[in-house]
C-alpha cells in the first residue's frame, strides 16, 4: 500500500521527523525551566505565522462566506482546544524524567565507561 489517507511514505516520514524534533525541543525547554504557558504561546505564534499565509492563499476562493456565528464558534474552539491540549501534554512531559541517553546539564558528572 503506497498511500495511507492520501499521504505517501516520504511525506509521512517528514511529518514524523518534524513531530519528533518539536517534542525534543519542547522537552529540553521544559527541563531548562521554561514556563508551560510561555512555551504554549510561543508555539502558537510560530505555528500561526507558518501556516496562515498558506491558508489565506490556497483557500481564499473555495470556502463560502463566513457568518458571525460560525466565526465565533471557530474562534472559541481555536482558543480553548489547542491551549488545553498543549498544557496537558506539557504538564505530563515535565513530570517524566529524560531518558539517560539524552544530554544532561554540564553540572552533572559525565558517564565514565571504566567505572
Amino acid at each position: 500500500m503506497d498511500s495511507v489517507l492520501g499521504f505517501d511514505g516520504a511525506q509521512n516520514c517528514f511529518e514524523q521527523v518534524i513531530v519528533l524534533t518539536v517534542y525534543i525541543v519542547t522537552t529540553l525547554c521544559l527541563k531548562k525551566g521554561m514556563n508551560h504557558f510561555v512555551l504554549v504561546v510561543y508555539r502558537h505564534f510560530a505555528t500561526t505565522f507558518a501556516i496562515a499565509p498558506f491558508a489565506l492563499v490556497l483557500e481564499r476562493k473555495i470556502r463560502p462566506k463566513m457568518t458571525l456565528s460560525v466565526f465565533l464558534k471557530i474562534m472559541l474552539l481555536a482558543f480553548l482546544e489547542p491551549l488545553l491540549q498543549r498544557l496537558h501534554l506539557l504538564v505530563s512531559m515535565s513530570s517524566q524524567p529524560l531518558p539517560s541517553s539524552w544530554p544532561q546539564s554540564s553540572a552533572k558528572k559525565q558517564w565514565d565507561p571504566t567505572s
